[in-house]
């Protein structure tokens, strides 16, 4: 009877069913799940039951156990081999909508400027604050530019 090491050190070269026969033969039976890593596991759990259910709940409810169970690495792994599948177009459109686009340009106040820039800026992403930011800071009058440089100076940053 061939013993469990001798199963796993055999060349691989040999044909897969012949591999198996030897093993049932042996009376060990060694199955590939019993190697992957519970969380893997979850994971792919999960990942099944959002296909299979197709809900926004469910795939809402994906990126919470993604980052529970998965590193860095094996979450962009995923995201961008899911990515890959796609059509160009549709892989583009599909980044844009996960990643967010932003808050746009600001609309026209409707009670005021700073209401409606508050409004705004709790939309928006980083690089368009920052963007709107230095430019608006460029547009200002020196004098302006000293005031706020003075308030800016004066706030505790966190």
């Amino acid at each position: 009877m061939l013993q469990a090491a001798e199963i796993l050190s055999s060349d691989f070269t040999r044909s897969p069913a012949s591999s198996q026969r030897k093993i049932e033969q042996s009376g060990y039976f060694m199955s590939i799940t019993d190697h992957i890593p519970g969380d893997i596991k979850r994971v792919s759990r999960s990942i099944g039951y959002a296909l299979w259910l197709n809900s926004a709940n469910r795939w809402l409810g994906l990126p919470k156990v993604l980052r529970a169970r998965l590193d860095p690495y094996q979450r962009a792994a995923l995201a961008f081999i899911a990515i890959k599948s796609l059509d160009r177009e549709d892989g583009i459109l599909t980044v844009e909508k996960a990643l967010g686009t932003g808050a746009g340009r600001p609309d026209a106040p409707l009670f005021g400027f700073m209401d409606q820039a508050i409004f705004w800026a709790d939309m928006a992403e980083q690089e368009e604050l920052e963007a709107y930011c230095v430019a608006s800071f460029k547009r200002m009058y020196p004098a302006r530019q000293r005031d706020f440089l003075d308030y800016a100076q004066g706030m505790d940053v966190a």
